[in-house]
């Protein structure tokens, strides 16, 4: 399992986001898209997003979906935690 972060830029409007993550819920390899807090009175938090995929291959599908889409930014693979 892998997961991508990132965010919207300011300039993104909400059903933009939403049409984003629609789309990234539709990529093979996908297990859940979110926002880290979609109710949070902090707008820079509010744009936060997340995408939790099977494996790294497909994290990569993500990415480069991700760096195509407009208003999107700091898109980054997130390193695996855990105990070794």
């Amino acid at each position: 399992m892998a997961v991508v972060s990132f965010r919207f830029t300011r300039s993104a409007d909400r059903s933009a986001q939403d049409r984003v993550l629609g789309r990234l819920k539709k990529l093979q390899g996908v297990k859940t898209v979110g926002r880290i807090d979609a109710d949070s009175p902090d707008e820079d938090i509010s744009r936060m997003c997340f995408a939790e995929t099977t494996s790294p291959e497909h994290a990569e599908s993500v990415l480069e979906h991700l760096q195509e889409a407009g208003g999107v930014e700091g898109v980054s693979i997130e390193s695996r935690r855990g105990l070794v």
